[in-house]
């Protein structure tokens, strides 16, 4: 049996703390000890900087006991930072995204290697089909009931009303039901795929030279 292990974690493209990570691992080690009728002891968090942060965990039964260092490999403040982008190149840059994943068929090999992930990919694209539906809707209502008196009012009401609404409406719902990070990740995906993120590029290599460390010291 396995007594020691060190114990390497690299998480989604989820901008998750050290602490919020380390929250999530001491309830799924709470649910680990009722299903297994074990026992086990999560330290703090140390060793923290801006790539990794660490803790310590022990988990025993009656006759095996295992000592793990859990350490997360951090980029979650590289997340945060492509969150940072505004309203309108986010949707440019997400459509130019989509239309990229269409044309080289990577949105078709999603939906054989795993459909419920092609779901996810698209999933944002039909919210923002449906905002925009709505925002059209709404604002053909709102146009009936005030009846332009001039032709020019109409058009410009059809044009500039139908925006406003939908830029209102992606400012509200964009964050609270996670629009913009689903958009996010595909403008991520695609800019990684063409070499696009260098930050990432470091930030893989601090990881590997930090894991090849940790490797060295353990085998000596």
């Amino acid at each position: 049996m396995i007594q020691r292990r060190h114990v390497f974690h690299i998480g989604g493209y989820d901008p998750i703390t050290p602490k919020v990570q380390v929250d999530r691992l001491r309830r799924s080690l709470s649910s680990f000890d009722k299903i297994w009728g074990a026992s086990s002891r999560l330290s703090e968090i140390s060793n923290t900087s801006a790539i990794n942060a660490s803790c310590n965990l022990e988990a025993w039964g009656p006759n095996w006991k295992t000592y793990v260092t859990f350490e997360m490999l951090r980029w979650d403040d590289l997340i945060r930072c492509d969150s940072g982008v505004g309203l309108v190149p986010r949707l440019v840059q997400s459509v130019k995204a989509l239309f990229d994943f269409i044309v080289t068929g990577t949105l078709f090999k999603y939906a054989i290697a795993s459909w419920k992930y092609a779901l996810f990919f698209i999933f944002p694209y039909c919210c923002l089909l449906l905002i925009a539906f709505c925002s059209a809707g709404l604002s053909y209502l709102v146009i009936r009931f005030i009846r332009p008196t001039f032709w020019v009012e109409e058009l410009l009401l059809g044009i500039l009303l139908p925006l406003a609404i939908f830029v209102i409406s992606m400012l509200w719902i964009g964050p609270k039901r996670r629009i913009n990070h689903i958009l996010d990740d595909a403008i991520f995906s695609l800019q990684f795929l063409y070499g696009q993120k260098r930050e990432l590029d470091r930030r893989l290599s601090d990881f590997a030279e930090l894991i090849s460390k940790v490797s060295q010291a353990t085998a000596r």
